[in-house]
């Protein structure tokens, strides 16, 4: 079990409400995210950009290794999934 999740179950069984008592996120948005009570909220990476990416410079360094320069500077941003195990700081 991920362990945010994993987290919220045993938050859940103490004295705290989600999310006005406490909040809980995640950082890989696996399915039971999705599904878990309360729905956790999670950031979702670009995981198909990423692997996408990872071929094409594994086969850019198998064709030439010697000439193979890494690229700098490469980001992925994730989005944020909001869910049900936060809520929005009312003092902004």
């Amino acid at each position: 079990m991920p362990w945010p999740l994993a987290q919220s179950l045993r938050l859940k069984i103490t004295v705290f409400v989600f999310p006005s008592d406490i909040s809980v996120i995640g950082f890989d948005d696996v399915l039971l995210s999705r599904y878990s009570r309360p729905k956790l909220t999670t950031l979702n990476y670009p995981i198909e950009d990423m692997a996408a990416n990872a071929a094409l410079l594994a086969l850019e360094y198998r064709e030439s290794p010697e000439q193979y320069s890494a690229p700098e500077g490469l980001k992925y941003l994730p989005s944020l999934v909001t869910r049900e195990s936060t809520i929005r700081n009312k003092s902004r």
